[in-house]
């Protein structure tokens, strides 16, 4: 009989354990499961427009609202590793950021920074108020304004930002950057 009670309880026991391992692997992976978090952002005729998304990740248009066709890094793009949006000459979406809740720790935040390297100076202008893309050969981490040419001040986010392939400009801006490379 005690041979049972002991059985049971060692049962029991493991049944407890293999749950309470369950959940702890579940909550794992909800917490470093990729969020996505959607946004819309609307040029309202040929105006551009800046929407911040608050996280960071990959934005890729799930829906297009306008007429106007919306093409990246034409009439819509991102800024800041997913930071914004931006939109213009019409073009109205909503966009989806993927967020990787992973990305920056431990190994990975490593990793990235033994990617971080060559720093591009380069000249991108808008000519005639219009929007310009200057490509830059490997995948921009981070840029800066280093030399302000044209009298209209570049704003980050603004008149000016990056994207996965460079620089664009945008309402005047012109302007010298150093940009970090990953």
């Amino acid at each position: 009989m005690r041979n049972r009670v002991y059985a049971l309880a060692a049962l029991m026991l493991s049944l407890m354990v293999a749950s309470a391992e369950a959940r702890d692997h579940d909550r794992k992976r909800d917490r470093d499961r990729d969020r996505e978090v959607k946004i819309r952002c609307e040029s309202v005729g040929e105006k551009y427009s800046y929407c911040p998304t608050k996280t960071q990740g990959n934005v890729e248009i799930v829906k297009q609202l306008s007429k106007t066709d919306c093409r990246e890094y034409d009439t819509w793009g991102s800024t800041g590793g997913g930071s914004g949006v931006w939109v213009r000459n019409g073009c109205r979406a909503d966009f989806v950021v993927r967020e990787d809740r992973r990305w920056g720790r431990g190994r990975d935040r490593d990793r990235d920074r033994d990617r971080d390297g060559e720093v591009t100076r380069l000249r991108c202008a808008s000519e005639d108020w219009s929007y310009q893309h200057c490509d830059v050969r490997g995948r921009v981490g981070e840029a800066r304004v280093v030399k302000q040419i044209s009298k209209t001040k570049c704003d980050r986010d603004d008149n000016w930002g990056i994207d996965r392939r460079g620089i664009w400009v945008d309402r005047g801006c012109a302007a010298e950057f150093e940009v970090q490379e990953r």
